[in-house]
């Protein structure tokens, strides 16, 4: 009666599913008679046969709960992601958000092996936001542009999307400002000087 009470309350509480569970009960009941009848052989033989099936249990167990997890992050990082954007007052505070967000579920997915989606989107956006961060480091309307374009953005493809559409305009301003240093006058020329250097520092990030 005790046994069948615990199957079931483990059944109700998800921990096992009905099949599980008879096959559990029918072992038990049947090593219960061969302890009885003195059949140690059979004993033996039953005994294995309910670790396997338990280890089975378990392992079923453990991968639903890994696939359980991976969903929830799955159905939670990209809100979390958009409300980080929405009260970031610069891209260098959105940055420094992602990059914590990043390490952490990083080191998750490494530990556990799951395998999540967002989490690698997460990885790219955080690679791209890096990137065109550098090229516009110390402008301060170039930055905030970016995190206005990140702010309307409804997900991952957008936000990504955005900053390499961002990337390419930042890209066109420095050969605009090499081109304007071969016209040689003043203002040209410390323009393209600009430009010069921040593309070295790109090269020097990639």
């Amino acid at each position: 009666m005790l046994l069948n009470e615990t199957l079931t309350r483990l059944e109700g509480q998800g921990l096992l599913n009905s099949t599980q569970a008879s096959e559990i009960y029918g072992l038990l009941s049947q090593l219960k008679e061969a302890l009885t009848s003195g059949n140690y052989s059979e004993v033996a033989a039953l005994l294995s046969e309910y670790k396997s099936l338990i280890n089975n249990v378990t392992s079923q167990y453990y991968g639903e709960q890994k696939i359980g997890a991976a969903n929830r992050i799955n159905h939670e990082l990209e809100h979390y992601i958009m409300q980080v954007m929405m009260k970031s007052n610069n891209l260098n505070e959105t940055l420094d958000q992602l990059a914590m967000l990043d390490h952490e579920l990083g080191s998750l997915t490494n530990i556990t092996g799951l395998n999540i989606t967002s989490v690698k989107e997460l990885h790219e956006l955080f690679k791209e936001l890096r990137d065109e961060y550098s090229l516009v480091q110390g402008n301060v309307t170039a930055q905030a542009q970016l995190l206005q374009m990140l702010k309307h953005g409804k997900g991952f493809n957008d936000w990504i999307n955005a900053t390499q559409q961002f990337g390419q305009e930042a890209m066109g301003w420095q050969s605009q400002g090499h081109g304007q240093h071969g016209n040689g006058n003043g203002q040209g020329n410390g323009k393209g000087q600009q430009g010069h250097g921040q593309g070295h520092g790109q090269h020097g990030n990639g």
